[in-house]
């Protein structure tokens, strides 16, 4: 199997002082980066993590967060990432459904920032095979599928997407997104594979604040981060510093994209999906409003359009598929296409137009939703006989769930009830916005 020199030790071995990660009080070059690894590596090894263990991660954004996602992928083992906004009761039930018994929730076991030893840079290389993380996505199910991806898949997603925008020494990525979702790891790679520092800011929700603070020059935003964005009030001069704000995570309202157009922002729109590994097709930097926006195929990916319009994906960025206990199960064609759930077209033979969804998926801020899942969890609630989710139209957010229930016989009305006990198990981005008690 062919393997790629770990691009962490590479970079510090060559240009070790680089800036890496910028906290609000830290800043790491690469080589100190490595030299926590190193270090945060011996620790997990000491209390028994092991090659293809499969270690969930419950933690916020952090420079800590980095390291042991690192870590972990040099010792062999796999990082699961956990939505930190899933009920904790949820995510260890996650857990237990992959077998995996090791949740690391706090950061002990990464050395002070500042503590850096003169460790020996002894040789690392990954196989394009090996597995890294373990996502969990809503798809087409009521139920959220554990998704395995391998290093090759990061390497390569990164690879492309740096050769379309390219991510360099001196450039900064503010890290809005999460790293439990492959978008915020794919930051990570972009950073290892190009050079740049990644910022993870003390800042919650005022990017303009951050980007003026720290000197951003790329930021990837969902629909809900873009609206913030547009919102605040602050001199453009402040941002002076952007190449790119790159726009994802499902539909963006047009409206939006002419007001960032408006205001002379770097916009780029991009299409992608975990499956995938992040991105797809990305397009050129926008300085006018199309009427449909076309988004370039990103090289290691392949791209084809069904005789149903549904729009197939494959290439060196597709994961490994579906975990079904130990097995992944990728579903392809027999063609060796993967379905993606999405309707596009291909108005040229490079670039990619994405029309919307067949099933009745929706993207909530950047966030998988299925009525389905929803609909399931408000039937285990005692009292209810019938559940219907829909998606409505939300201009921070994109799409909100809204539920029209019918209850039992005599029970009672009580709404407040109903959404307590669905906090028990849904993150809060999944309770409905309105709940309707049907006659």
């Amino acid at each position: 199997m062919k393997t790629i020199a770990c691009p962490l030790q590479k970079i510090a071995a060559t240009q070790g002082s680089r800036k890496a990660l910028i906290t609000s009080n830290r800043t790491l070059t690469y080589n100190g980066l490595h030299q926590l690894v190193l270090q945060t590596e011996n620790r997990l090894k000491k209390i028994g993590v092991k090659p293809k263990e499969r270690v969930g991660l419950y933690l916020p954004n952090s420079a800590e967060y980095v390291i042991l996602l690192i870590a972990l992928w040099r010792i062999g083992a796999i990082a699961v990432p956990l939505n930190i906004y899933l009920p904790l009761a949820s995510a260890r039930a996650q857990m237990k459904a992959l077998n995996a018994q090791r949740l690391i929730n706090n950061t002990r076991l990464v050395p002070d920032l500042t503590i850096h030893s003169n460790n020996i840079y002894s040789k690392h290389s990954f196989p394009v095979g090996q597995n890294l993380t373990i996502m969990f996505t809503s798809g087409t199910t009521s139920t959220p599928k554990a998704a395995l991806h391998a290093f090759g898949n990061y390497y390569y997603n990164a690879k492309g997407a740096n050769e379309h925008i390219p991510f360099r020494k001196n450039d900064r990525w503010l890290l809005t997104l999460p790293l439990y979702h492959v978008g915020g790891i794919n930051i990570l790679f972009r950073a290892l594979l190009g050079g740049g520092a990644i910022v993870v800011p003390a800042e919650k929700g005022n990017i303009a604040q951050a980007i003026k603070r720290y000197g951003i020059t790329h930021i990837s935003v969902v629909t809900t981060q873009l609206h913030r964005l547009l919102s605040q009030k602050f001199s453009s001069a402040s941002l002076k510093t952007l190449k790119c704000i790159l726009v994802g995570g499902g539909p963006v309202p047009i409206t939006l994209i002419r007001q960032a157009i408006a205001k002379r922002y770097p916009v780029y729109a991009t299409y992608g999906l975990t499956e995938m590994t992040s991105q797809v097709a990305t397009s050129d930097k926008l300085t006018s409003m199309p009427r449909q926006i076309e988004a370039k195929i990103l090289r290691y990916r392949k791209v084809k359009i069904a005789v149903d319009g549904e729009i197939l994906v494959r290439g060196q960025t597709l994961f490994k598929g579906y975990l079904q206990g130990n097995r992944p199960r990728l579903p392809l064609t027999k063609q060796g296409w993967f379905k993606t759930g999405d309707i596009g077209q291909l108005p040229a033979r490079k670039y990619l137009t994405v029309l919307g969804r067949r099933d009745n998926m929706f993207i909530s801020g950047g966030e998988n939703i299925q009525p389905k899942e929803i609909e399931k969890h408000l039937l285990h609630i005692a009292g209810i006989e019938k559940a219907r989710v829909l998606a409505k139209d939300d201009l921070t957010f994109g799409k909100r769930p809204v539920a029209f229930i019918k209850l039992k016989g005599n029970a009672a009305a009580n709404k407040e009830r109903i959404l307590k006990e669905l906090s028990k198990t849904l993150p809060k981005y999944k309770l409905p916005d309105e709940l309707s008690i049907l006659p």
